[in-house]
């Protein structure tokens, strides 16, 4: 493997030759601090200890950049006469001909005495074929060789916008090994799983890629759970004694800006615990989750069942005390060093001395170091307000977005931007544009030139776009919308927050009934600081019915083809689950308190057998909805309001389309039929003979499509435990099932 160590800003450049010579001569050598400008130095000495003195200089440049360096060494002359050293040695990351070298020798006599003094990129690499262990120790070289890189570029694991080799070296060199890194490895050396819980932008996505890029090197494949937690069921081997490894990551698995309590459920809880036993047996599994504090707690507080088993989840927190001084000095450098920033806005920071102030800052956070250091953030300011807007960042980081958004870019940016917020944040382009549309005062032609002119403006910056396949077949593909990162969504957020007058706007023109669950919870939280009027819930309420039916999706982590082992983001086309569109709507209703038509149709659907019908099919076409079903007929008995008749009649409504569809259904998982059970026995627990009878044959048959379909022993187990809940609700053993799926697994 020939490196060309571009990855490698000129500390770790120097690291990396220190260590190179001191195997290549026995010896240790010692390091020099910088000179008097104070700056991240590249004429580091370096002194091989009880030997005669050998000034060794380093010098990171581009392979090609021998002219330039040629001339900084001219510059050094000076410096070399005070010096005086009995040897010098040149290392360069620069391709050296013989002839360059002779050049170098001539330039830097008498100090450099022949060609031997001066090592170049070959020479370099010839040292790391020797000495592999010193290859291994630094990170941010081997991330760089081509093999790993191309994995990380197909993983999509640091450019989401920009898939290009180039792209994602840049991204790669701006990485900063701490010591959270090497605390949260031994984690995962030693359980196979680790989550790494911190507070906004303090870097746990990025400790998470640096993890995921690791266990790369080492031969797993990479997966980055998009939607929930079938995403790692559905890549996870199954295959007894398989060879395949893999390291996956499931980023903000308890929701992104808060706890998504809708998401993250009885199944999805299950599901994780059940993943984590998975994965702590397996030697070829890595699982690695990320989530911010006050997520958790949340989670913990609401979710009693996580709460009981969120012990078991190990834990490493990633605190601003983990960056010591070096390492926000590192940090700050390379995103500077490796930025796109002009040079005149370079010097202005230096000749300011603000880095001090950014490296001392008690409000030092990666993401804002990230923010200051893209041109297309400040681009519209001069290099002197530049130096204002660095320290405004850092005093007062809620401001990070506020000047871009208010004052750089188009009205129509920002119209973009609020409707990417009212899709929860991804979204296809066509169907972001027609939202759009809906509420922009623009003939269509003069809109579709603003509205590219838009996605150019923000794209970048505020938001990423990518292609990404569509559906299984992944023969069609299409252009997605994504905020840049969560601090972008967390400022929409807000700004709406004190704007009421925008989601009234947006109420008025939405497309999707994602954005009617996106926008309730909003206004719901803003009830007691900035109530929303009573015509908000109104609008919202007439779009809702017009979209009810409208098409929807979600991202998977799918296998690109029934043969690969690699897996790709994919967009999946699903219309809204039937179950979850009726709760939803349902809710609407208790906020607008009309009773007419529309209130009498929706409340059918569930008072009635067969509007539970329609519901119970859906669970046919896809048995995970049997938990949507499970959360309607909760959220009726909990939190509907509705009298105690009306509770009763809904839940011997759902017994009855049950009892009706259950011998016609073909059931593969218990699990389904163990939500279904419950949400039929949240008033009355007790069960007919009838009804025993036609759940036990349902269980049945259940328990056959298992034994003859499932080959993965930690689903038949799982299953195992869902019938031991079920016996509890039917007062029936189901022990010898159990015990049939247990030796199923058991047995491969």
């Amino acid at each position: 493997m020939a490196y060309d160590f571009t990855t490698l800003d000129p500390n770790d450049f120097e690291a990396l030759v220190a260590d190179l010579l001191s195997r290549s001569w026995g010896t240790r050598l010692e390091s020099f601090k910088p000179g008097k400008d104070e700056g991240i130095d590249l004429r580091h000495s370096r002194v091989p200890t009880g030997e005669s003195e050998i000034i060794v200089q380093c010098k990171r440049y581009a392979p090609h950049k021998f002219q330039q360096l040629r001339r900084n060494c001219k510059e050094e002359q000076s410096k070399l006469q005070k010096l005086r050293p009995k040897r010098y040695l040149l290392v360069t990351s620069v391709a050296l001909s013989p002839a360059n070298k002779e050049s170098l020798v001539n330039v830097l006599a008498p100090w450099c005495q022949s060609s031997k003094d001066i090592y170049g990129k070959d020479e370099l690499n010839g040292l790391l074929r020797e000495f592999s262990d010193v290859e291994r120790a630094h990170f941010k070289l081997w991330i760089s060789s081509t093999a790993v890189l191309e994995r990380v570029l197909h993983a999509r694991i640091f450019s989401a916008t920009e898939a290009t080799v180039e792209a994602t070296k840049q991204q790669m060199s701006k990485l900063v090994v701490h010591d959270g890194f090497n605390k949260s490895l031994e984690l995962l050396k030693e359980n196979h799983h680790v989550l790494i819980v911190g507070n906004p932008g303090i870097g746990k996505t990025t400790l998470a890629r640096m993890l995921m890029c690791h266990y790369m090197r080492e031969g797993f494949e990479p997966t980055w759970i998009v939607n929930d937690m079938k995403d790692a069921w559905t890549v996870a081997p199954s295959e007894t004694g398989t060879n395949r490894k893999l390291i996956i990551v499931y980023d903000d698995f308890l929701g992104r800006l808060q706890f998504d309590s809708a998401r993250f459920g009885k199944n999805e809880n299950h599901s994780l615990i059940g993943f984590l036993d998975k994965t702590a047996k397996s030697a070829n599994l890595r699982f690695i989750l990320t989530t911010r504090e006050y997520i958790l707690e949340d989670a913990k507080r609401v979710h009693g069942a996580f709460d009981e088993r969120s012990n078991e989840l190990l834990k490493y927190t990633l605190l601003l005390s983990e960056y010591t001084k070096s390492h926000r000095a590192r940090m700050l450098f390379n995103h500077l060093y490796f930025s796109d920033l002009p040079d005149s806005r370079l010097r202005k920071l230096l000749e300011k001395r603000v880095y001090h102030d950014i490296i001392a800052h008690e409000h030092f956070n990666p993401r804002i170091v990230e923010s200051i250091s893209k041109y297309a953030n400040s681009r519209a300011i001069s290099d002197e307000e530049y130096v204002a807007f660095v320290e405004q960042e850092f005093d007062d980081p809620s401001k990070l977005w506020e000047h871009p958004f208010r004052r750089d870019i188009s009205p129509l940016a920002r119209q973009v931007l609020i409707a990417l917020w009212s899709f929860g944040g991804e979204i296809d382009l066509d169907t972001l544009k027609g939202a759009v549309k809906l509420h922009a005062e623009l003939p269509i032609e003069q809109f579709t030139l603003k509205f590219e002119d838009a996605i150019r403006q923000i794209d970048g910056n505020f938001i990423a776009t990518n292609r990404y396949p569509v559906a299984y077949a992944q023969t069609q593909h299409a252009i997605f919308v994504r905020f840049q990162n969560p601090s972008v969504e967390e400022f929409v957020k807000a700004f709406l927050s004190s704007e009421a007058s925008w989601l009234q706007r947006l109420a008025e023109a939405i497309v999707s009934i994602r954005q009617v669950e996106v926008l309730s919870d909003q206004a719901r939280s803003m009830a007691t600081s900035n109530p929303v009027p009573n015509s908000f819930w109104i609008s919202l309420r007439s779009q809702a019915a017009a979209c009810e039916h409208a098409p929807d999706g979600h991202f998977i982590n799918h296998l690109r083809h029934y043969k690969s082992k690699e897996s790709c983001q994919t967009w999946i086309p699903d219309p809204p689950t039937p179950a979850k569109v009726t709760r939803e709507l349902l809710e609407l209703e208790t906020e607008v308190k009309i009773d007419d038509e529309r209130t009498e149709e929706l409340r059918k659907r569930v008072l009635t057998k067969e509007g539970w019908e329609k519901h119970i099919a859906d669970v046919f076409r896809d048995d995970s909805n049997a938990y949507t079903v499970l959360r309607l007929q909760e959220w009726i008995i909990e939190s509907s309001g509705w009298g105690k008749r009306d509770k009763a009649r809904s839940e011997m409504s759902l017994r009855q389309a049950l009892l009706s569809k259950l011998p016609d259904g073909d059931y593969f998982y218990v699990s389904s039929l163990c939500s279904l059970v419950e949400a039929a026995t949240l008033i009355k627990p007790t069960l007919t003979v009838i009804e025993q009878g036609i759940f036990m044959r349902a269980i049945e048959s259940a328990v056959d499509a298992l034994i003859d379909n499932e080959t993965d022993a930690d689903v038949l187990h799982s299953e195992a435990e869902e019938l031991e809940a079920l016996e509890k609700i039917l007062g029936s053993s189901l022990n010898s099932w159990a015990e049939q799926l247990r030796e199923r697994g058991s047995s491969g």
